[in-house]
């Protein structure tokens, strides 16, 4: 693979390299070697960094912000999914220092391997830690404690507060400050108690039991009061410490009724801070109450009423903590054993762990993938399970064209091709093209020709995603590789390239006559007449060749009318594509204006351009006119005659060498058949850069 030399480049790279860590070390346990290839991948990128080399980048929302400028992130690629959780994570900026990062990443992407999807306190601390002993890896981190909360349902809710509080004054085992009556500033007192009180326990108890009591019997119906109920809520959690907020949930869920958890948005929110609570005591072996429980099962009836508005990922989540909870009595109804410390596995020299390290690598794990998501795709068609296997497969095509898994990309490309789904093609004809551009830099000739057939698997579809990228690629051997892609449809690709012929980008419109040339696009031939009044040379010529090659009746009268144009580059432009049309009708033209210009005592360019196009033909019905050139008296002449009669005497040579030699001649044919050898040098005439 070649060295990536442009800094952004590098940096979108590595942090292609590093979110493909994180995924592979959340498949594989720490040490395992499913995961070497993926670190080994990450460690080669961050060498080619410059020891000393200090980088320094800004995290925003899908946004990638390097010295000022913002990074085009392509929709759904690894980068932006790593920048989502770093951003998620508070991380607002990253600054790496090399080589020393080398390793330093590798320890991050392992603790970032532990996020999950939703980001928690506990998530943060961790990789803030990680981040710390990650050598080279400093985190710039936003201060949360400067995010201001809205205040929107305070008006709402100021009379239940206040009611709430003067319960709490009015007790007496409690101290509060007096003077917070209201509002922000009473929530405030009621966490400031919270945080520092020595009853904790107690206090949040009497505070939602006093809460329930005034509450009215039929509490779902009053929807002022719940929606009271859940702006207090929303208002007090956020203002308290992860394990005092904890607490209190579990207390408001204890003594309120499931509905307050369990409607509306606001509500959905307060529920997953419940979630959040009672995972935590799972973990420390905390006895729920049974009203948690009871309030458990109501979110996790949104699994089997989807009409409740119970978003299916809390759902699911309530239904995983209720089975956890489950396991957790019956095992403390079982004499609890002390299980027997866990024996280290030596993964070295074990023809088993050889065998399942060769099954289970990054590249055998995504085509078994692929395979059962084309198998829903076939088994379900015309589903909502079909559609996202067709969009999931075709973000695995893209990602294995990132990763250069080019075996598994050539498998996927025909099935999301074919699927029926438009959503998904789209998908991967807009991200695959660019990640099969940017491998076509990295890789090989034989994976080059691997990428093309790739992109031609995609289909017709594709024509014009790699019409574009060939418009903005300055690299030769990109160009050619997407133009064998585009000529690989044949007469189907002509439509999108036909579209392309009034594009003010010279290049792209010589492109484009160029591709239909190849395609014998008959049809374009009016369309390619129109661009010989272009300004660009190279459109001129190609559009003759074209011309040529398509068989147009009136070829040479357009091709004779540059040649006989008073501008000097139109007429250059023309005699360098007549050099290689070599009929015998056309010779004869070049002639008859060779020799009126030497009748006439016509000097310039014109003259010696003729002598030279006709050297270049070989024909021998020029020997003649090119003998009475190289024998021109100079008395005859007001100019000098020197040049005129060297270059004939060139031509004479090089014409009388090649009948000796015995090459054949030019055709006789009439010119009624396709000279598909014009302008045929190898190099296909692709644009010459961007604009």
């Amino acid at each position: 693979m070649q060295e990536v030399s442009s800094p952004n480049e590098r940096l979108m790279r590595l942090l292609t390299d590093l979110e493909a860590l994180r995924r592979t070390l959340r498949l594989y346990p720490r040490g395992h070697p499913g995961a070497a290839p993926a670190q080994q991948r990450l460690r080669t990128t961050a060498r080619s960094f410059h020891a000393g080399e200090r980088l320094a980048f800004a995290v925003g929302p899908g946004r990638l912000v390097v010295q000022g400028q913002e990074q085009p992130l392509p929709h759904s690629s690894p980068a932006e999914r790593l920048l989502e959780i770093l951003f998620r994570l508070a991380v607002a900026g990253v600054v790496l220092e090399f080589p020393a990062a080398e390793e330093g990443l590798v320890v991050l992407a392992e603790a970032l391997a532990g996020v999950r999807e939703e980001v928690r306190e506990s998530d943060r601390t961790a990789v803030v830690q990680a981040a710390e002993r990650a050598a080279g890896v400093d985190l710039k981190l936003l201060d949360l404690s400067l995010v201001e909360r809205g205040d929107g349902d305070s008006q709402a809710h100021a009379d239940l507060l206040s009611q709430l509080l003067e319960r709490v004054l009015h007790s007496g085992a409690f101290p509060l400050p007096d003077h917070v009556r209201t509002g922000d500033a009473a929530a405030a007192g009621l966490a400031a108690a919270i945080a520092d009180g020595e009853q904790v326990e107690s206090l949040v108890d009497f505070i939602f039991r006093q809460l329930a009591e005034m509450l009215p019997e039929d509490v779902a119906a009053d929807r002022l009061r719940l929606g009271q109920l859940r702006a207090l809520l929303g208002e007090l959690l956020p203002l308290l410490a992860e394990d005092r907020r904890h607490l209190a949930i579990l207390a408001a869920a204890t003594h309120l009724p499931p509905e307050v958890f369990s409607i509306d948005e606001n509500s959905l929110t307060i529920a997953g801070l419940l979630l959040d609570a009672v995972e935590h005591s799972i973990q420390r072996a905390v006895v729920i109450h049974p009203a948690v429980v009871r309030t458990l099962r109501v979110l996790a009836a949104g699994l089997q009423n989807p009409d409740v508005g119970i978003p299916p990922a809390l759902a699911a989540r309530a239904q995983a903590l209720l089975v956890r909870l489950e396991a957790e009595q019956a095992q403390q109804r079982v004499e609890a054993t002390e299980p027997d410390p866990p024996v280290p596995t030596d993964w070295e020299g074990r023809p088993w762990a050889t065998e399942l390290c060769q099954a289970l690598t990054e590249n055998a794990s995504r085509l078994e993938l692929g395979r059962r998501l084309a198998e829903a795709i076939s088994l379900w068609p015309q589903t909502e399970v079909a559609e996202a296997a067709a969009l999931r497969l075709a973000a695995e095509f893209v990602s294995a064209l990132e990763t250069g898994d080019l075996e598994s990309a050539r498998r996927f490309a025909s099935i999301v091709a074919a699927q029926p789904f438009a959503e998904a093609r789209e998908l991967a004809i807009q991200q695959g093209v660019r990640a099969a551009v940017a491998a076509l830099h990295d890789c090989e000739d034989e994976d080059g020709a691997t990428v093309v057939a790739i992109l031609a698997a995609l289909g017709v579809d594709a024509v014009p995603a790699l019409l574009a990228q060939l418009a903005e690629e300055e690299h030769t051997p990109v160009r050619k590789r997407l133009l064998e892609a585009i000529l690989h449809h044949g007469p189907a690709a002509a439509p999108a390239v036909r579209r392309l012929l009034g594009d003010p980008r010279w290049y792209v419109a010589r492109n484009a006559v160029f591709l239909l040339r190849k395609l014998g696009d008959r049809d374009s031939i009016p369309e390619i007449r129109s661009l010989l009044s272009a300004a660009a040379p190279a459109v001129r010529a190609e559009s003759l060749k074209a011309l040529v090659a398509l068989q147009d009746h009136h070829w040479m009268t357009y091709l004779l009318k540059e040649i006989d144009s008073p501008d000097d580059a139109r007429r250059q432009t023309a005699l360098e594509v007549a050099a290689h049309i070599p009929d015998p009708r056309l010779v004869a033209a070049l002639i008859r204006r060779l020799r009126e210009r030497v009748r006439r005592r016509r000097r310039g360019p014109a003259t010696l351009q003729l002598i030279q196009t006709l050297k270049h033909l070989g024909h021998p019905a020029a020997l003649p006119v090119l003998e009475e050139i190289a024998h021109l008296r100079q008395w005859l002449f007001p100019f000098s005659v020197e040049p005129l009669r060297e270059e004939a005497a060139a031509a004479i040579a090089s014409l009388r060498s090649r009948l000796r030699a015995g090459q054949p001649r030019p055709s006789d044919h009439s010119g009624d058949h396709p000279w598909v050898a014009v302008g045929e040098s190898g190099e296909p005439p692709v644009g010459e850069g961007v604009s």
